[in-house]
């Protein structure tokens, strides 16, 4: 009896090892399981950096947007620099911008009262709706706003009248100019023969033409103030 016991209890043990065992490997493949499921949320994690990286692009793009806006106000395309010696002249598609050579009329001529001269004026060329608020070499000042310096930039039948509209001062090609209200001139060049003046509109001088925002190699018919 004992000994067919002993064999009944040691087969037993034979029978409940294996699946003991089995077990304790199934339970450990159940947490292998649990760390590839971890492996699967890492991975979501950097979907998450994705998106952070893509709201971070549109953001650039948002800044680009930006700056599209501002070239709308006026966007430099060449510094003209400081000259002493600068002035009137050109053709009917360039007008002298300091050292530089506005392309007309697509381009105007910004020439900005130095706060601190000499040198007196800085000029620039610029695209858009308007001259930018500030312009090179210490120029911070409002500029006059340059399309036409005298007769050579406009063309037959008009003349180039430079305004003073809402404390803007600009210049554009017109029929006639308008001195009367004393917010108008004829602009002109002193230098010129002959200066675009006429019989009518008095000499071309630069009396007042710091008036208009101009150095003294402009000049405007009969030197009119405002």
């Amino acid at each position: 009896m004992n000994v067919r016991l002993n064999k009944l209890v040691w087969l037993t043990v034979i029978s409940i090892g294996p699946a003991s065992l089995w077990m304790a490997c199934g339970g450990s493949s159940a947490v292998d399981l649990g760390v590839a499921d971890g492996g699967a949320g890492d991975g979501a994690a950097g979907d998450g950096a994705a998106g952070d990286g893509a709201a971070e692009g549109a953001a650039t793009n948002d800044g680009a947007v930006g700056s599209g806006d501002s070239s709308a106000d006026g966007s430099a395309t060449q510094d003209g620099g400081t000259p002493a010696d600068a002035g009137p002249g050109g053709n009917l598609t360039s007008l002298p911008c300091g050292t530089a050579t506005c392309a007309i009329p697509s381009d105007r001529c910004c020439a900005y009262p130095v706060q601190n001269p000499p040198p007196d004026f800085s000029y620039l060329c610029a695209t858009g709706a308007s001259c930018p608020a500030a312009g090179g070499g210490g120029g911070a000042n409002k500029p006059t706003e340059l399309t036409c310096s005298g007769a050579a930039n406009c063309p037959m039948g008009t003349v180039c009248c430079v305004v003073d509209m809402n404390n803007v001062l600009s210049s554009a090609c017109h029929a006639a100019c308008n001195p009367a209200g004393g917010k108008e001139a004829q602009l002109c060049d002193p230098a010129a023969t002959p200066t675009g003046c006429g019989a009518d509109a008095g000499t071309c001088s630069n009396n007042n033409i710091g008036d208009w925002g101009l150095a003294n190699s402009f000049g405007t018919c009969g030197g009119i103030a405002h």
